[in-house]
């Protein structure tokens, strides 16, 4: 653990306080005070005892004696019972779960919430504030030193704006970590190691589950046909309903009667059924999604009785984003916001986003229970650097203005550690998550300072250069962006890489900063690896120095396992993967035959490197046009090679005609079996097979993919799959590119 005296304390918005004298805690490295808590406290309160009782004997060197008397004066008096015995009223409605009070009075210094969390919070509250601690992430701590403690008169209270808050990263799933940095929500796909447990006070109770699981299809379809279609459920099939309904029940059964949010999904794609009764209630609603939120009305009336705490959520994401005018909410109904299309390296309230926040305030006057679910990192490459630090934290500004979010939730890279300024991303939203009224720019200087040491300044300047080259370079950051996009530039990059070079120069001999630089180094690496060839000819045209760096791969394998990255992306694969990937040779494509004689601006193309890989691989080929190719074997159904329109075709620019460039591994399959199948999804019939006999000379061939044309649509996807048989043993896809329709 690092131990430094921080100077400059983060201010916080408390109620009360004064100068005036207070308690001597600790005197020339002696105390006289014990820490009082009831021996019949709840695990959080006693765990608030220990862990003050731990941090003032790191700051000071002093032993504060854990008691469980209640003592005239001179104690740190912690939790609601003692608290309320002093005189001090801890059972204040306001507080809620997470609220506290801190306070002096009679020589003791009182911590206390309503609730076992409260009083948790309280603890770390007061050593942030009044000591100095800083917990900035699982494995960095900063502790100061001091012999004295002499505090002032207190009578703070401090309740949460929101009242449920998560950072879903891995370097924000630490119990420790999110009890320290008052961060309460755990809603899945956390390891059980890094569950809030009853030390920690627990975290705000959430479940839930998606449609298909409520009515599996393996149990019903194939008896009832009618109970599915688009994916999903028919929303309005009153059977279905009754089916959902009685799997919640089961589900909420096994579960301890207390308050909490119960989250009811649609499933992750693009598509939806639209036809019969649910069609109709659609169009009546304004809403794709008006079916699907009538859907889950009627579980939450109906399970209203048996579980008056729970408050049951509607998903208002993809097709369903929309608010409906024909449902009407009950008390016991939220509606969870997840704004996935928006524009990530500008606000909500910027004008490129301005249905966003339409739509944000049409659920406000729907229900008073709206979770915002948000995005903070690209998904298709966990360590690309994404600049939306500003734009994420101005949101939570926005949404914390309107009173109908209580609840907010960042996703962030959540399979790995290592992703690009994770740790900054989690400590800097639980601060503003907690009061939103704190500035982003001083919350983000701070951490640097206390993370990166004398690296800081040159890791603030790249910050300021990652942004403004975004800001000149202007294209959509969406949450899975292409690395070629404009503002990955050699300009900003050689000079990103000079400041990493003077950052890990100025932390020599100081190995817990060293380390944190290098990490943050990862993402400057990956793209210069990455898109080598095109950066190298955009410097030599711009007569820029390319730093011909012979050491980069081996010092970005180094510092991926210095940073214990595992994964890239989402659904890209193992760091080793991207290994090999990272090694492929590259070289300046030439464009496509049919595109020879075009303007640049009337055709596009996708390399390999910006696919989605769920399965495939990127291997050397030199058939391939810029020397590397995505890679599957025959024996798979796979759609492993996928890649967004919103990543192919320019958003708001016509009608463009989509081809796929692709070759095989010729196995042991006639002429007329399928090769490997090319589609753009949704809808599931958008699809074409390509035969063996088309590609059995092992040549890359182009195949345009449908006679209609295609538009900007982030809500599809083009996506290749082998033939799962040993028609062929490989195939491989050289670039999907698009040509504007005339």
């Amino acid at each position: 653990m690092m131990k430094k005296i921080i100077l400059n304390m983060m201010c916080c918005v408390f109620f009360g306080g004064t100068a005036m004298a207070g308690v001597d805690l600790v005197k020339d490295g002696k105390t006289d005070y014990v820490i009082a808590v009831d021996g019949k406290a709840e695990p959080a309160e006693k765990n608030a005892a220990l862990e003050l009782s731990e941090f003032l004997q790191q700051i000071t060197g002093v032993r504060f004696k854990i008691v469980n008397e209640l003592q005239a004066s001179k104690s740190i008096v912690v939790g609601k019972a003692f608290a309320e015995s002093k005189g001090v009223a801890a059972s204040l409605p306001q507080l809620g779960d997470d609220g506290f009070v801190i306070k002096t009075v009679d020589g003791n210094l009182i911590i206390t919430g309503a609730g076992p969390r409260g009083t948790l919070y309280g603890a770390y509250a007061f050593l942030g504030k009044y000591l100095g601690c800083r917990w900035y992430s699982w494995d960095c701590s900063m502790i100061p030193s001091r012999k004295d403690i002499s505090l002032p008169d207190i009578n703070d209270l401090e309740i949460p704006r929101f009242k449920y808050r998560e950072v879903f990263n891995k370097e924000g799933e630490d119990a420790d970590f999110c009890a320290r940095n008052m961060l309460n929500g755990q809603l899945g796909h956390r390891s059980t190691k890094s569950t809030l447990l009853a030390k920690h006070g627990w975290g705000m109770c959430n479940y839930g589950t998606d449609v298909l699981s409520l009515v599996n299809p393996k149990v019903y379809q194939k008896k009832h046909p009618e109970y599915f279609g688009g994916g999903q459920l028919q929303f309005m099939n009153e059977q279905a309903r009754k089916i959902a309904t009685l799997s919640v029940d089961d589900i909420l059964s096994t579960k301890p009667k207390r308050a909490c949010i119960f989250g009811i999904a649609h499933m992750d794609i693009g598509s939806f059924y639209n036809g019969g009764a649910d069609g109709e209630f659609n169009k009546a609603g304004g809403s794709s999604g008006a079916a699907l939120m009538d859907f889950t009305r009627e579980i939450a009336e109906k399970l209203a009785k048996d579980y008056p705490d729970v408050v049951f959520t509607g998903e208002a994401y993809l097709w369903s984003r929309k608010p409906c005018s024909n449902v009407k909410f009950p008390p016991n109904m939220g509606v969870c916001f997840a704004p996935i299309e928006s524009d990530f390296s500008l606000p909500f309230s910027a004008p490129a986003n301005k249905n966003i926040v339409e739509e944000l305030d049409g659920w406000c006057k729907i229900t008073d229970h709206v979770r915002v679910w948000t995005y903070i990192t690209n998904f298709g490459h966990y360590v690309q650097p994404h600049p939306n630090l500003y734009a994420m934290c101005e949101d939570i500004k926005l949404l914390a203005a309107r009173p109908q979010v209580d609840q907010v939730f960042c996703q962030g890279a959540y399979h790995s550690l290592g992703g690009e300024f994770a740790a900054l991303r989690a400590w800097v939203l639980a601060r503003l998550m907690w009061n939103p009224a704190l500035k982003a720019d001083d919350l983000i200087r701070e951490f640097a300072d206390g993370y990166y040491g004398p690296g800081a300044p040159m890791v603030m300047k790249y910050i300021e250069i990652l942004h403004k080259s975004m800001e000149d370079n202007h294209s959509k950051l969406a949450c899975k962006t292409a690395p070629t996009e404009p503002y990955l530039n050699a300009k900003m990059l050689i000079e990103a890489d000079a400041l990493f070079q003077e950052a890990e120069k100025a932390c020599v001999g100081k190995p817990e900063y060293l380390k944190h630089v290098q990490i943050a180094r990862i993402p400057v690496d990956y793209i210069m690896l990455l898109n080598q060839a095109n950066l190298r000819k955009q410097a030599e045209d711009a007569k820029l120095t390319w730093p011909e760096d012979k050491g980069r791969y081996a010092r970005f394998a180094q510092y991926a396992d210095i940073a214990k990255l595992t994964s890239v992306g989402e659904s890209s694969g193992s760091l080793a993967v991207m290994l090999e990937a990272l090694k492929v040779e590259r070289k300046i494509a030439a464009p496509p035959r049919e595109c020879e004689g075009l303007a640049r601006n009337e055709w596009v193309e996708v390399q390999d490197i910006s696919f989605k890989l769920c399965g495939a691989n990127i291997v050397p080929d030199s058939k391939a046009s810029d020397g590397g190719a995505a890679m599957m074997k025959g024996n798979s159904a796979t759609w492993g090679i996928q890649a967004s329109l919103q990543n192919i075709i320019p958003e708001g620019d016509g009608q463009w005609d989509l081809y796929a460039v692709g070759r095989i591994d010729k196995g042991n399959g006639a002429a007329d079996a399928t090769a490997f199948n090319l589609g753009v999804y949704p809808p599931f019939a958008d699809t074409m097979k390509v035969k063996v006999g088309e590609v059995e000379d092992g040549e890359y061939h182009t195949f345009k993919l449908s006679k209609s044309p295609y538009v900007y649509d982030a809500g599809k996807a083009f996506w290749a799959a082998p033939p799962n048989s040993d028609a062929i043993k490989a195939f491989y896809i050289d670039r999907v590119f698009a040509v504007r329709r005339k």
